[in-house]
């Protein structure tokens, strides 16, 4: 256990060039101050090599930037961990990874405060994360949840990302291509989810400048070119602005470089997606989607001729908890997104979000697939 430490580059745990594993430990109520440039990592602090946090509790802890973790190098891996409470005055409350490969699963990101990324902020080409709560992050002039930059690599499966906080976008902003599925984005203030593509060929040092300004980064950068983005067997409801939008945040400092954003629909593509109950537009940009339940779509932002349902309520249940990493929100028996999927669905994926059968009857659309049949009555017969 490593508490209320106070240290001029990290608060706790400061690590250069080295393979370090972190297993099993509480790091909590530490401070990382320095004199000029912009404090990194409240807990901890790791530059080149790898790191590997397991098991830990990532607590209580303050930085400019990173109130919590902030790791730049070759790889960065965080399993089974709470980063809960920590506080970064600028940027990435909870965690900063800035890496060739990152990896996030079984963990809880809760609770972080910050300027912008309340939750944490993710760049680099190799980067997932899986079976993770992002849950109320609150960031006072930006994203609340996660801001994440990656290319067509990037995995986001199984996320529950809820109650977050942002003044525009609440949730996710999303600035890669790859995939999103079996996931629920629900009941956060601002936008559900951003789609933001409009950092084409950024580098991390582009990235964070990009959100709060002029920092002293740490060289080298690596590069990005983000793809298409797929997002299936997802839910976004309940969000206070729109459910999926397309870039709403302000735009970069005056004197920030910035690649041009190619103009190509389809960037992002929706499969079996399920877009109700938000406060705005439920899908606010173009896309293709096939088999989805778009409540709200903006005009002629979606084909109803593939297989979509629009115009129509849910039904929707509230938001239950399963388990530390997963929240849902059930599809009732009636609802319009109950057994409406593909009838000739094969799985991948072969479970729903709390890993029970995705298909049930026909597979329904989003997150949740109901698993219990209507009970038939039985009408008793007598004889004569």
């Amino acid at each position: 256990m490593l508490t209320e430490n106070v240290g001029g580059s990290a608060g706790a745990i400061d690590t250069f060039g080295s393979t370090v594993s972190i297993v099993d430990s509480t790091i909590d109520g530490n401070t990382s101050s320095a004199t000029g440039d912009s404090s990194l990592g409240g807990g901890i602090s790791s530059l080149g090599g790898t790191m590997v946090i397991s098991g830990c509790m990532i607590t209580n802890n303050t930085a400019d930037v990173a109130g919590g973790i902030f790791v730049a190098g070759d790889s960065a891996t965080i399993t089974g961990s709470t980063i809960s409470s920590n506080i970064a005055s600028d940027l990435a409350g909870g965690i900063l990874l800035d890496n060739e490969i990152n990896s996030v699963s079984d963990s809880i990101i809760d609770g972080n405060r910050a300027q912008t990324a309340g939750g944490a902020l993710v760049f680099g080409p190799a980067t997932s994360l899986t079976n993770t709560r992002i849950s109320n992050n609150v960031a006072t002039q930006d994203v609340g949840g996660a801001v994440i930059y990656g290319d067509d690599a990037t995995v986001l499966d199984l996320l529950t990302v809820t109650g977050n906080v942002g003044d525009l976008i609440g949730g996710l902003e999303l600035n890669t291509g790859g995939t999103i599925s079996s996931s629920t984005i629900s009941g956060n203030t601002g936008a559900g989810i951003e789609v933001a593509n409009s950092y084409y060929g950024v580098t991390s040092i582009d990235a964070v400048q990009s959100l709060v300004g002029p920092q002293e980064m740490h060289d080298p950068s690596k590069t990005l070119v983000a793809g298409p983005l797929a997002i299936s067997h997802t839910t976004v409801t309940g969000n206070s602005r729109e459910g999926i939008v397309q870039s709403i945040r302000r735009p970069p400092v005056a004197n920030q470089p910035q690649a041009s954003a190619p103009s190509y629909p389809g960037v992002v593509s929706l499969d079996h997606v399920l877009l109700a109950d938000n406060g705005l537009d439920d899908l606010a940009m173009p896309a293709s989607a096939r088999w989805s339940f778009i409540e709200k779509p903006v005009a002629s932002a979606v084909d109803p001729s593939d297989h979509n349902i629009t115009g129509v309520d849910p039904q929707l249940q509230p938001l239950l908890f399963v388990s530390d990493t997963v929240s849902v929100i059930p599809v009732p028996f009636g609802s319009p997104a109950w057994n409406a999927g593909d009838p000739a669905f094969s799985p991948p994926p072969e479970f729903d979000q709390r890993g029970l059968p995705r298909i049930v009857e026909t597979v329904d659309i989003g997150a949740y697939e109901v698993q219990e049949l209507p009970t038939v009555p039985t009408i008793p017969t007598f004889a004569g």
